[in-house]
């Protein structure tokens, strides 16, 4: 039999050890706060068995008094296997005890122009359970970076550091740097005080009811009638949600807004309650499907690190299947996508098949001149066999494809752009 000790963050993982009668391990702390450990048991086979042992709770340097957190704190991401939607990333997980704060290290998926209205980076912190739907959750903070607040162009790929902090009162700390501009936005947010937009009430208003329409219809067409039925019982309340939205005035300072968007909370709750049991089996399927690209990968071109990535999520698969939550199984299939983008992005064979899609694809381009210079320049890297610039060119050349092509060319190679 085998033990694995895992830290509830995620920062410390021993990987699989021969279980003993006693078990010795040196654990790694994050100081000033309660770090939470799992210990997993498992047979020859990799099966899990199941055991009463509780959360290890280590105390780091920080004193007894601190207040435990009453729910998630969650940060709202792209879903690259939804093209359009987000979900959500888990940052704190409630019970965690105050005060406390982590660091995120993102990439960014998109261009932010120096100087631009039009492209903001979106920082979006909720507080709720992190397997709903983003829009059932309260949002506590947020911080909008647009292109005019930045001093030079920023690229996608680029790195966005974000780093959230709660006090002991539950003050929220939210800062993001920009490594490519050398930049950071910062701001701190009362709890006690709700953060309603309300332009970005109006948007989320309308892309709920969006979404909603499209589950009814989908529904519709699988005929799970019984699904649709539900669903469509909502568009009365979204219907009226839209009119007292429209009448809002952009600069109102009445309880309205807050009453609009507790509204639209519950009926994305509703959403989320009636076709959590679609979601949970499309993610499913991506797992598996991820899980067994990601195999014939390591297998061809994986090192021995990535290769204990792919093992360490394999062996933890009855575990997180048993919890019929379609976000961890999302959660995974991430961890597996991120592997296979990582070998995918040194590979020769792949880089020069990636450049071919691309060049075939050369008139749905926006930018035809420049599209025809990184072309070009593309053919003197291919034969100069200089990958480092065959990915510059390649990203240049995704940057300029129309969103739907986009999202077509990343649902064949198996990762986000």
């Amino acid at each position: 039999m085998f033990y694995k000790i895992v830290r509830q963050d995620g920062g410390y993982d021993s990987g699989l050890i021969k279980l003993t009668q006693r078990i010795s391990e040196d654990l790694p702390l994050v100081e000033n706060t309660y770090n939470f450990f799992t210990l997993t048991i498992y047979d020859k086979e990799n099966n899990v068995i199941k055991t009463n042992v509780e959360p290890i709770g280590i105390n780091s340097g920080f004193g007894i008094s601190g207040q435990p957190l009453p729910e998630d704190i969650c940060l709202e991401v792209d879903d690259y296997d939804n093209p359009g939607d987000t979900k959500l990333a888990l940052v704190f997980q409630r019970g965690t005890i105050l005060p406390t704060k982590r660091t995120l290290q993102l990439t960014l998926n998109k261009n932010i122009q120096k100087g631009s209205n039009e492209d903001v980076i979106r920082v979006n912190v909720l507080q709720g359970s992190h397997l709903t739907l983003p829009e059932a959750n309260k949002k506590i903070g947020i911080v909008n970076i647009t292109g005019k607040n930045l001093k030079r162009d920023v690229a996608r790929g680029s790195d966005i550091e974000i780093t959230i902090s709660l006090s002991e009162s539950q003050d929220l700390t939210v800062a993001a740097y920009l490594n490519m501009a050398d930049q950071e936005f910062k701001d701190t947010f009362n709890p006690k005080e709700r953060h309603t937009d309300v332009d970005s009430l109006k948007i989320e208003v309308d892309e709920l009811t969006e979404k909603l329409d499209d589950e009814i219809d989908q529904a519709t067409e699988k005929e799970d009638y019984e699904t649709a039925n539900t669903l469509s019982k909502l568009k009365y309340e979204m219907e009226n949600i839209n009119d007292e939205t429209s009448n809002l005035s952009t600069n109102d300072v009445t309880d309205k807004k807050y009453q609009i968007e507790d509204k639209k909370r519950k009926i994305a709750q509703e959403i989320d309650n009636a076709t959590k049991h679609k979601r949970l089996q499309r993610a499913k399927e991506i797992y598996f499907e991820t899980k067994d690209k990601c195999k014939s990968i390591v297998e061809e071109g994986g090192n021995d690190y990535e290769r204990k990535l792919y093992n360490d999520i394999v062996s933890q698969e009855e575990t997180f299947l048993a919890t019929n939550s379609p976000i961890k199984l999302q959660e995974k299939a991430d961890d597996l996508h991120n592997i296979i983008s990582t070998i995918n992005w040194r590979t020769p064979e792949f880089l020069a098949e990636m450049y071919k899609w691309l060049k075939a694809d050369f008139s749905k381009m926006n930018d035809q001149s420049q599209a025809k210079s990184l072309i070009d320049a593309g053919k003197v890297a291919l034969d100069n066999q200089n990958w480092d610039r065959m990915r510059e060119i390649i990203f240049g050349l995704l940057d300029l494809m129309p969103k739907g092509t986009r999202d077509k060319i990343n649902n064949k190679i198996g990762f986000g752009l």
